[in-house]
């Protein structure tokens, strides 16, 4: 009650059988939307895709997935079993969610182990969160940011940790990650457009 004193942690989600994903459950985002409530986490799994670039990581199955519950404290369910909220053959990360004019989308990353230049793309979601209503599509990549620096060791350009925030004067403006001049660092992104 006072951000200080804090009770738990408390089990709002443990991986079901037969879930697509068994292992890696990081970025967990809380959403209350109209009556209930979305957990926006990522997902990982050791199933490895038949797809391999040459001399590149070792890739994996990876998602975000949205988890609903009708109380805070859960228990959150998947409404899908197999597969992840957004598309199956992209490596998906960090996925948020941002309402505007009424509508549900997730803004997320898809992942620079899978395409090398990381970009941050949005999707319409369902009214209520549990598909994608069309194709995603791209905001930016991560070296359309001059301070995003390519990695050494891979070539890549990382997007991570997209979070959007409308300020008082009415910007729109999102928090991302990515590789810096002097290691990894957050930057902001500013909506030209305001949507």
């Amino acid at each position: 009650k006072d951000l200080v004193t804090w009770n738990g942690p408390r089990v709002i989600f443990e991986i079901p059988e037969g879930f697509w994903s068994n292992r890696g459950i990081w970025a967990p985002e809380l959403h209350k939307y109209k009556d209930n409530f979305y957990l926006f986490v990522t997902f990982d799994s050791d199933h490895k895709l038949s797809e391999q670039w040459r001399d590149w990581l070792p890739r994996v199955k990876r998602g975000s997935q949205v988890l609903v519950a009708d109380k805070v404290d859960g228990p959150f369910q998947a409404l899908d079993l197999t597969k992840s909220t957004l598309p199956a053959d992209m490596m998906t990360l960090d996925g948020t969610l941002w309402v505007e004019g009424g509508v549900p989308y997730m803004v997320f990353c898809h992942e620079w182990v899978q395409i090398k230049d990381g970009t941050v793309e949005y999707v319409q979601l369902t009214d209520d969160l549990t598909a994608t209503a069309g194709e995603p599509k791209r905001l930016f990549n991560g070296s359309d940011a001059a301070w995003s620096k390519k990695s050494d060791q891979y070539g890549c350009h990382v997007t991570d940790g997209c979070w959007l925030y409308r300020t008082k004067t009415g910007k729109l403006v999102m928090l991302w990650t990515s590789g810096g001049h002097t290691g990894y660092t957050t930057g902001i992104a500013l909506s030209e457009s305001g949507k």
